[in-house]
């Protein structure tokens, strides 16, 4: 498993990860001062760190960086909502990737399955819901213009075809799917 993790998260960044591991160790680090040297980083880089901690030797470290990435969640919420009090939700999520969107959508508990047993959101959460779906569309359409797409579809065509290839690729990974592209 240790190797697989190592082939998804890229054998380069999996070095990078290490030594920034080591660093935390070295310096004996708390989860707030990891939370604070990688809070500009993107979700999926925050993820391959943790992901590299869990497969290595050391759980507790592993477990600090989870508390960092439990920080981190907690201050994104909370700028979310004071952006929302302070009317500028739009320059907030103007900011951010439509990736990191979607895991915002999901930290929020804006996702829904469709299962019958889950509670439907409340009239607040349909509001943040639609606002920060519109803000992920609208950031797909300028990533699929901005790779020369033709249209979002071909886009999502292309992203599906990427996905496709991962998953033969890796076929031990199961990638969660948290709302639609």
């Amino acid at each position: 498993m240790k190797q697989e993790v190592r082939s998804i998260v890229g054998e380069g960044c999996s070095k990078v990860y290490d030594c920034m591991i080591s660093l935390f160790k070295q310096e004996n680090w708390s989860p707030e001062q990891i939370a604070n040297y990688i809070q500009t980083m993107d979700e999926t880089s925050k993820s391959g760190i943790h992901m590299i901690a869990l497969v290595g030797d050391d759980r507790e470290m592993a477990d600090r960086i989870g508390d960092a990435l439990k920080i981190l969640e907690q201050r994104k919420t909370d700028a979310f909502y004071k952006a929302e009090q302070e009317g500028t939700l739009s320059e907030f999520l103007g900011n951010m990737s439509w990736e990191d969107k979607s895991i915002l959508f999901v930290d929020l508990g804006l996702f829904r399955d469709g299962f019958e047993s889950e509670k439907p959101l409340t009239e607040k959460e349909q509001y943040y819901s639609d606002i920060i779906n519109a803000s992920i569309q609208a950031s797909i359409e300028a990533e699929a213009r901005e790779q020369g797409f033709k249209d979002v579809e071909a886009w999502r065509a292309h992203q599906r075809e990427l996905n496709a290839q991962f998953r033969r690729q890796h076929p031990i990974m199961v990638r969660p799917r948290v709302g639609r592209l």
